[in-house]
């Protein structure tokens, strides 16, 4: 039997998602631009920490795609699972997670 793939989540319900894992650890956006950038280290390029942050901000709301690369440095940085990317049914983009 073919595997189910999860479609990817409404833009802002992700970027809501991401604001708020950001937030419950007291991190600025600069802060989630270093750790993505340390943690690409030897995996991946990606732009200058100055670069990082508009996309970041972009990305919260829900402005903007994150591709997979961005993805799975987002997974390592927050210490969570690919399930950081499935939002459930209930989700609200102004209420928690």
């Amino acid at each position: 039997m073919p595997r189910t793939v999860e479609p990817d989540p409404p833009g802002e319900l992700l970027g809501a998602r991401l604001r708020a894992e950001r937030e419950a650890r007291g991190w600025t956006f600069r802060m989630v631009a270093e750790k993505l950038s340390d943690a690409s280290y030897g995996i991946c390029d990606v732009p200058d920490i100055e670069s990082i942050i508009p996309q970041i901000r972009r990305w919260e709301r829900g402005a903007s795609g994150i591709g997979e690369h961005y993805r799975t440095l987002y997974c390592m940085v927050f210490k969570m699972g690919p399930d950081l990317f499935i939002i459930s049914p209930g989700h609200r983009a102004t209420g928690s997670v």
